[in-house]
């Protein structure tokens, strides 16, 4: 039954995504990423700077941080649908209790130690760590901002290109 449904909502979907409404809304939205990226300076100046710092800072409180991260986990929970199968799917097998601890010993090498070693390494070189990144945002020449906006002109090209593909106008 619930193959049933998904077979449903991806015709619905491979539907929506070949109606004209919607290769007309991927143009103009490409369009708008290539226009940006085209316009838009590569470099900002102190003005802007300032601004923009100061917005960091109201928006980095901790109440609202907390509010980002309840947003973030909710946003993500559907990536974490197939690790959650991958659980059920061993409760369900019949492996002796060794193999089942294994497979969970090996799972959690496999996809928490890398986090978890990342967070103990800032722990211990915060202020290194900091610094290098620092540097990084403060380099000459804004390779940051220029490397969004390559971002979103490849982007913007990309989408408005297959929508105008599939309009029929190229």
């Amino acid at each position: 039954m619930v193959l049933a449904g998904i077979d449903g909502l991806l015709g619905l979907a491979r539907d929506l995504a070949e109606s004209r409404t919607l290769l007309v809304g991927q143009a103009v939205a490409g369009g708008l990423l290539l226009l940006y990226a085209v316009l838009a300076p590569a470099t900002v100046d102190a003005r802007t700077r300032r601004r923009r710092d100061e917005l960091l800072r109201k928006a980095l409180r901790p109440g609202l941080l907390f509010v980002y991260g309840g947003y973030v986990t909710a946003a993500e929970l559907v990536t974490a649908l197939p690790y959650f199968a991958a659980l059920a799917l061993l409760g369900d097998a019949a492996l002796p209790f060794p193999a089942t601890l294994a497979v969970l010993v090996v799972y959690c090498l496999v996809f928490v130690t890398p986090p978890v070693g990342v967070a103990v390494l800032y722990r211990r070189r915060r202020e290194r760590i900091d610094a290098w990144v620092g540097r990084q945002g403060e380099r000459p020449g804004g390779r940051g901002r220029e490397a969004l906006l390559w971002i979103a002109g490849i982007a913007g090209f990309v989408l408005l290109s297959r929508a105008l593909a599939g309009l029929g106008v190229l």
